[in-house]
């Protein structure tokens, strides 16, 4: 193992489980993005944008906004509500991190999902080729079918140095060697999707350093606009066909 505590490695095989349990992933749902079969599934929610200190979270702002921050909900439909809040937006003008988790959600994560596998000390890293220093790392890739990716292999407590090589982004797809659970961040969406026993998923929503929120293997994460400007984005759209 490299002196950081993990290592490229060449056994793209070692990934081949995942394609085969995949949904297709126009369909844009959960097991798009994470393996199907699992007993439970859930969804990070990445903190906003800003200092790793500072960090925003989403029910801050869905306090502020007034909306409820149910299972399932996207972040335009809690930062953009009908009527203007009394109080001022608690993160004016940050989002969401968008295709990584941000580094103590990520070790946060790690730390519950090192309670629930035989394998900690190996586990597998896929890192989207186009994120970080993986552009131009040398070896075959793990062929999904929507993106490519560069394998790299160690313990689970190795995630802080493989983020760290990775200029700050957090691995794309990661499981363990007995493939107990699975953590899949695609690099358009704003949070994380895990799939594993109901007993990890239970451990994980009680967990208070992460927002996490139960889903279904069928949730859809295809864009949608908040509720109430879709009668005034259908009239915009009709004007501009005129």
């Amino acid at each position: 193992m490299g002196e950081l505590g993990f290592e490229l490695s060449v056994e793209v095989t070692a990934a081949g489980w995942i394609a085969d349990r995949l949904t297709a992933p126009g369909r844009g749902v959960v097991t798009s993005v994470v393996p199907g079969g699992f007993e439970s599934y859930a969804r990070v929610l990445h903190s906003l944008r800003g200092s790793r200190i500072d960090r925003g979270r989403w029910l801050d702002v869905a306090k502020w906004s007034g909306v409820e921050l149910v299972p399932g909900v996207q972040f335009p439909e809690i930062a953009l509500p009908e009527y203007e809040p009394v109080r001022a937006e608690p993160w004016p003008g940050r989002v969401p991190e968008v295709g990584t988790l941000s580094l103590p959600d990520a070790v946060a994560l790690g730390d519950v999902l090192a309670r629930h596998t035989t394998t900690p000390s190996r586990c597998w890293f896929g890192v989207w080729e186009g994120w970080g220093s993986s552009t131009h790392a040398p070896g075959p890739r793990v062929h999904l079918p929507w993106r490519d990716y560069v394998l790299f292999v160690g313990p689970l407590a190795a995630l802080p140095a493989l983020v760290d090589s990775q200029h700050g982004g957090t691995p794309n797809l990661w499981w363990p060697d007995d493939r107990v659970w699975c953590v899949g961040t695609e690099i358009d969406l704003p949070w994380t999707y895990i799939g594993g026993s109901a007993a990890l998923i239970t451990d994980l929503l009680a967990d208070p350093r992460i927002e996490t929120q139960p889903a279904d293997p069928d949730d859809n994460h295809h864009q949608r606009a908040p509720e109430w400007l879709v009668p005034a984005i259908a009239q915009a759209t009709r004007i501009s066909r005129r």
